[in-house]
């Protein structure tokens, strides 16, 4: 299967913007926000914000939060939920100036993009000296965990947790640390995640991150340092 294109990708979520929460792990957006706001600091831009849930704990956490999302349904839910400016937005191309932020967030969307590499410049581009580029994925290496999730949707049962939205292949860990170093950011921290997708396995997938077992983990988190 083709990956869509950014303007595509505008389509396939405006369509799930709705009911966007109700099929997304809370667990998993749990575990991003607390590798997120370890890190996150001052004015915050998080890109690709979804329905702002993220968002929402960096607000919480006493940041200045403006969010984009390329889908105008997913901008219209954060607005429903947030008093924040939202706006319309490519990750490719944002529409703010240099030195802007002193926190650029993405979480789940740098492998939807056609380039990312021009997303990681445009982060470089509206940070502020020191400021930090925080990216969540999926880890492509573990790709099977997708294959099981087509399985459940085939069977009916998929829909209670996740929708289709057609990616097929994610981002290494090593392929992301080289979109970090050619953008020249300074990695801080690296790390995979979540072994079991379950709430009540949290402490086993916490002990099994410490070990060779981190492999198996579904989730890359990274931070970085503009230099």
């Amino acid at each position: 299967m083709t990956k869509p294109a950014n303007k595509e990708f505008a389509h396939i979520f405006d369509s799930a913007a709705s009911r966007y929460d109700a099929v997304t792990s809370a667990y998993a957006v749990s575990r991003r926000r607390d590798f997120f706001l370890r890190y996150a600091k001052g004015d915050v831009l998080e890109v690709g914000a979804g329905t702002g849930e993220m968002s929402r704990a960096f607000l919480e956490h006493g940041c200045r939060v403006v969010a984009t999302d390329i889908s105008p349904n997913m901008v219209d839910e954060i607005k429903k939920k947030l008093t924040i400016d939202a706006v319309v937005a490519d990750a490719e191309h944002l529409p703010f100036p240099d030195a802007s932020f002193d926190t650029v967030v993405g979480a789940e969307m740098v492998y939807y993009l056609d380039h990312p590499e021009v997303f990681m410049r445009e982060a470089y581009r509206v940070l502020r000296p020191r400021g930090r580029l925080l990216l969540s994925s999926a880890n492509d290496t573990m790709r099977i965990y997708d294959r099981l999730r087509a399985l459940l949707r085939r069977l009916g049962i998929g829909d209670a947790t996740y929708f289709d939205d057609k990616v097929r292949r994610f981002v290494t860990q090593r392929k992301l640390e080289r979109f970090f170093c050619e953008a020249n950011f300074h990695i801080t921290e690296k790390r995979k995640a979540i072994i079991f997708l379950i709430p009540h396995l949290d402490w086993l997938s916490r002990i099994c991150e410490r070990t060779p077992l981190k492999y198996f983990g579904m989730f890359i988190f990274m931070a970085g340092e503009k230099k």
